[in-house]
């Protein structure tokens, strides 16, 4: 068995890995996806909202309609304290985005501890799928949260 297929593993179809030469290696590739997942993941449990250096929504200000984002904050927090129904009745699209960087955290951290470069395998790619699909699906839902925002009058 050569050194190069010792130095990788499979977990069936779920995922791949491989050990590279040097921690740094790996840690160029998952280091700044976990900074920037577990920023919003873990931040509710650091401080409280009032304590950010946030400022108004300059939309609801000009306006008086709150933008696509509002409530995102909240959400987080809320998702974070386990406040599941105000999370749905306030921001209902803050659920999935919360969840989906807790699992982008968890799976960059498991990466960068084990000290490997994790690849998704089979079952977690999806064959087919252009990137412009996945924006156009992610913008058709933070559309769809900003249209029940504004028909609960949520502010």
């Amino acid at each position: 068995m050569s050194a190069d297929a010792a130095a990788q593993g499979r977990v069936g179809r779920l995922l791949t890995w491989q050990r590279p030469r040097s921690w740094w290696d790996a840690a160029g590739v998952h280091l700044p996806l976990a900074l920037a997942a577990g920023l919003p993941v873990l931040l509710p449990f650091v401080t409280s909202p009032d304590r950010l250096p946030l400022r108004a929504c300059t939309m609801l200000q000009l306006t008086g309609i709150p933008c696509p984002f509002c409530g995102l904050t909240r959400g987080f927090w809320a998702m974070a304290a386990g406040e599941w129904g105000r999370v749905l009745s306030n921001c209902p699209l803050a659920m999935p985005l919360y969840l989906g960087l807790a699992a982008i955290f968890i799976w960059n951290t498991s990466a960068l501890l084990a000290g490997v470069r994790l690849r998704r395998g089979r079952l977690l790619t999806l064959p087919g799928v252009r990137p412009g699909f996945l924006i156009a699906g992610l913008l058709l839902l933070l559309g769809l949260n900003w249209l029940f925002r504004l028909g609960q009058g949520l502010v």
